[in-house]
């Protein structure tokens, strides 16, 4: 909003009866203080500071405390001493940090005036503010309090958080204080058996006299005991007019509501303050008994001493199906923290309620609460609101809970059969069931980790091929005998999807299996004869590249399959029959080398014919005197990337060829397309040790200026480019 040109609106909205409205316009204050007339914007800043929300007064703290240096300096004073006497805690702790941040602005005499009796404040949050406040300007409020004397009433102070936040100044300024009175408020804060204390004194341990270092050692081994409860009961902090039906303040609500993380935990003294205050609802107040949350210590004794009375059972149903979002979702996270201490079966209600809640933050809090809360919950509830939250109609919710799942995987394991947990990997989408089953899969046990591959390859299609991609990424952890059974019912599946995971689990790990290493020759002939036959290139590239590593050992009807697919009707299956042959030329017998390669030679695709010249270049003593005159044609060929590649293969297997083939370089060096000439200047440049320089000389000089950038680059190029220049970068296992 540009206040600026809509500077009516925007201070009619300062007045505006919704306090969110109030507040937006407060901050947009916040946002362009230094743009608004200064008469105005003091006007306005005294609109909120004096406003009935306190969310509002706060963010004109906020307001002032960015912008004091613009606030003149009565003004200054008027702010701080209205915030430190109002009614709500987190007002009077933000006047207290305003004061830090500006201390150096005010003289001894206005600050003891301003800070007198702030030691006394019902809440333990201001109290640790101005504990922290002496922290930081020690040396200042030495010649204002007596610190002493103030810290030692609060290392007698009920709340945690104030004996904490004595004890790290005790700590940052121990050797300030006189050593009489610093060695007694340690001997006090020891003294009440509260490890958080004790880790905070810990760190001037050795600065302690022996006899105080003995008692904090003892004290810090003893464990603390439980204190005896206090005897408190539902009338105690729901007074007989809170059961009626009374209707709710809409602004407190949204306080209760709208604060943030810091406002939201309520300290004891100020619980029990707002729970004595009449003008409060009594739904209100039933309400802040659930969302008393920050004390551990008072939140179990509520919580404990009302689980039995039947106005606390009702409340907390009520609270369940209450109209106010935010009241079920702070209800759902109390659950969720005191889940052992409400009984059982209402628990378990809850938890119900919340599954099936139509705000989405209380679903998800659900999921979160059976994790947490996992020996409690039975394994049938577990399955059913899990089954149904990954069902949620909320993206948000049923990721939320995958993840949740995911993260928790062994602890659901522990309690759900295998069964149940398919049952709970259908309600997700594929990819999502994949994730869910292979998450911590290593982690399982062996039974473990074959009973689910065995439920996965006995179920629908999905599954079976989410059993192949299982055993394809934990190949060596899977028996042999129970992997081969598998596998050999997924590669013969009559599904081809189950059949293609089947297959890229092997070929995935093929050079695991070697030579029928890990796998039997009847499984090996059905995943080989699969690829052969298969209706995608890509596998029948596959099945090239397999039958030449193991052409020693294969049936010969695979080696007139290799014949076969070196004519596929696919050009990339041949390329990769002649990077197959050339990977594995020696283990291919010297006939079907010839017979193969003056096939590819003669190839249609261009591609082919250009690998096929290299193949024969590096096998040219091996093969016969007919397949070697097919180089001489390919130098000559009509398409100018095949005679690239020729080139190329020449000049890297040159101390192969006879010196008539390499004289014809001099003619390549001379050819119209450019890049023939660029694909045999690379080549020159990367080989060039390998070639006579009578030869060399004899090339124009741009294949020299191209041979000198080849070999610039020779450590950075790529296998990519090596394949280009007459490389052969073998890619057979494409996914």
């Amino acid at each position: 909003m540009d206040i600026l040109s809509h500077r009516d609106s925007f201070l009619a909205s300062a007045d505006d009866k919704n306090p969110e409205v109030r507040w937006k316009t407060a901050d947009l204050l916040y946002s362009n203080f230094k743009n608004i007339e200064k008469g105005e914007r003091k006007k306005l800043l005294n609109k909120f500071l004096n406003d009935s929300h306190p969310g509002v007064r706060m963010k004109a703290l906020e307001i002032a405390d960015k912008n004091f240096s613009e606030i003149d300096e009565n003004l200054g004073e008027k702010i701080i001493n209205r915030a430190l006497r109002d009614d709500y805690f987190n007002v009077r702790k933000k006047a207290l940090v305003l004061v830090d941040n500006n201390f150096k602005r005010y003289d001894i005499d206005f600050l003891r005036e301003l800070l007198n009796g702030v030691e006394n404040d019902t809440s333990s949050s201001v109290k640790s503010a101005f504990i922290e406040l002496l922290a930081n300007n020690f040396n200042d409020f030495s010649n204002i309090f007596d610190v002493e004397i103030l810290l030692e009433k609060f290392c007698d102070d009920h709340a945690l958080d104030v004996k904490i936040a004595a004890a790290e100044l005790i700590v940052r300024h121990y050797d300030k204080l006189k050593t009489g009175n610093r060695e007694s408020l340690v001997r006090k804060l020891v003294s009440k058996k509260q490890p958080q204390i004790a880790e905070k004194l810990i760190k001037i341990k050795n600065k302690l006299p022996y006899s105080l270092q003995k008692v904090f050692r003892e004290k810090k081994q003893e464990k603390p005991r439980k204190q005896p409860r206090k005897e408190i009961t539902f009338q105690d902090y729901a007074p007989e007019d809170s059961t009626s039906e009374l209707e709710i303040d809409a602004d407190f609500a949204r306080d209760i509501s709208s604060r943030d993380p810091e406002i939201q935990f309520m300290t004891p003294p100020e619980f029990v303050d707002v729970i004595n205050n009449a003008k409060i609802p009594g739904d209100v107040k039933r309400r802040l008994i659930i969302l008393a949350r920050e004390d551990k210590e008072l939140r179990s004794e509520i919580i404990d001493a009302l689980s039995s009375e039947t106005p606390f059972t009702s409340v907390l149903k009520k609270l369940s199906r209450d109209d106010f979002p935010y009241a079920r979702r702070h209800l759902s996270r109390m659950v969720n923290e005191n889940f052992y201490l409400i009984p059982l079966e209402l628990a378990k209600n809850l938890l119900k309620n919340f599954a099936n809640d139509p705000d989405p933050e209380v679903r998800k809090n659900s999921g979160e609460c059976i994790i947490k809360n996992f020996n409690s919950v039975s394994a049938s509830l577990q399955e059913e609101l899990f089954g149904k939250l990954a069902e949620d109609g909320d993206e948000q919710v049923r990721t939320y809970i995958h993840r949740f799942i995911n993260r928790n995987f062994n602890k659901i394991l522990k309690n759900l059969n295998c069964d149940a947990l398919l049952n709970l990997a259908k309600k997700y989408p594929k990819k999502y069931t994949c994730d869910l089953i292979k998450l911590k899969f290593r982690d399982l046990s062996k039974q473990k980790k074959q009973e689910i591959i065995k439920v996965l390859a006995d179920s629908k299609t999905t599954e079976r091929e989410v059993a192949a991609d299982i055993i394809s990424e934990n190949f060596d952890s899977i028996p042999d005998k129970f992997r081969e059974e598998i596998l050999m019912e997924l590669v013969d599946d009559s599904e081809s999807t189950v059949r293609k995971h089947a297959i890229d689990a092997l070929c995935s790990n093929f050079e695991v299996t070697k030579t029928y290493s890990g796998i039997s020759e009847k499984l090996f002939v059905s995943w080989l004869g699969g690829m052969v036959v298969s209706r995608q290139s890509d596998n029948r590239s596959r099945a090239a590249y397999v039958i030449a590593k193991n052409w020693d050992v294969i049936l010969n009807e695979f080696k007139d399959d290799f014949e076969k697919l070196s004519h596929d009707m696919s050009p990339v299956v041949r390329n990769d029959v002649v990077k197959a042959m050339s990977e594995y030329s020696n283990s291919l017998t010297v006939n079907t080398q010839n017979e193969i390669i003056q096939k590819l030679a003669a190839d249609k695709n261009s591609s082919t014919r250009g690998n096929a010249a290299r193949l024969i270049a590096k096998n040219y003593k091996n093969i016969s005197q007919k397949t070697r005159e097919c180089l001489n044609a390919l130098l000559e060929d009509r398409d100018p990337d095949v005679r690239g590649k020729a080139a190329g293969a020449v000049a890297t297997y040159y101390k192969n060829l006879p010196w008539k083939i390499c004289e014809k370089l001099n003619n390549l060096a001379a050819d119209t397309n450019p890049g023939v000439r660029k694909r045999l200047g690379t080549a020159l440049g990367w080989n060039e040790k390998n070639l006579p320089k009578n030869l060399i000389k004899n090339f124009p000089e741009e294949i020299q200026k191209i041979a000198e950038k080849a070999r610039r680059e020779e450590d950075t190029r790529d296998s990519t480019a090596d394949m280009e220049e007459g490389g052969m970068k073998i890619k057979l296992f494409r996914r």
